[in-house]
């Protein structure tokens, strides 16, 4: 499909809702100029790598931030999305991915809303006390400081409603 001056927003999002949409469509699509077709795309059912590829060098940073907000991103996404030169798209990707080094990457992100949105991810992170070694809970501001490495080893759930703060 090669869009032409007749096609209509009605019909590309039309296209777009098609969840046999070829991806070879899908990536033309990104350069949409209409909001509304580009931004159905990180959902599609057919947004595998190569579309995702294209939404990570689309200008639009909102599209960008969508994508970012998908979570379970794979690798290369997650690190397209994690060098992004906006903050909004890396606070997306820091309040939604899983990835917990990722995550804790994220959390040092020089952008104040980056760190912001790293704190509410509800993942656990995989870091350890530089005090004690121990594993930390999870909570994105824990230090493991405990003095009881029994609530860092809890489950990331347990550990969520019953940590002190480590």
């Amino acid at each position: 499909m090669t869009r032409t001056r007749t096609q209509t927003v009605a019909d590309r999002l039309a296209v777009v809702a098609n969840p046999a949409c070829p991806p070879e469509i899908l990536i033309i699509l990104v350069d949409d100029p209409h909001w509304s077709v580009r931004w159905s795309l990180p959902d599609h059912p057919a947004t595998g790598v190569e579309v995702r590829r294209a939404i990570c060098r689309s200008a639009d940073d909102v599209l960008r931030r969508l994508l970012a907000e998908s979570g379970g991103l794979d690798a290369e996404t997650n690190a397209a999305l994690a060098a992004d030169r906006s903050p909004d798209v890396r606070a997306g990707l820091a309040a939604h991915t899983d990835d917990p080094h990722l995550l804790a990457t994220l959390q040092t992100d020089p952008a104040p809303e980056v760190r912001a949105r790293a704190a509410e991810n509800p993942s656990p992170t995989t870091t350890s006390s530089p005090a004690t070694g121990w594993p930390t809970c999870g909570w994105p501001r824990c230090s493991g400081a405990s003095s009881l490495p029994t609530s860092c080893n809890a489950s990331p759930m347990t550990a969520r409603s019953t940590c002190d703060g480590c």
